[in-house]
């Protein structure tokens, strides 16, 4: 079957996104302090929060003057 060839192949940033998926996107590091790791993803959700509500701001201000 040729579709696992295809899947089998990669280039060299494979492993740096392997890694970063697995450690700072599913938010591995810091597991034996896990109530800090708790506040660090809260405290960035608030942030992601904060920075769509101006940028839905900033996008009904640039609609509404043209």
């Amino acid at each position: 079957n040729n579709t696992g060839i295809v899947a089998a192949k990669g280039d060299k940033w494979d492993g740096l996104e392997g890694w970063s998926f697995s450690w700072l996107h599913k938010w591995n590091f810091f597991a034996e302090y896990k109530n800090c790791r708790d506040i660090l993803i809260s405290i960035t959700a608030f942030f992601h929060l904060i920075m769509g509500i101006l940028g839905l701001k900033l996008f009904l201000a640039h609609r509404s003057k043209r």
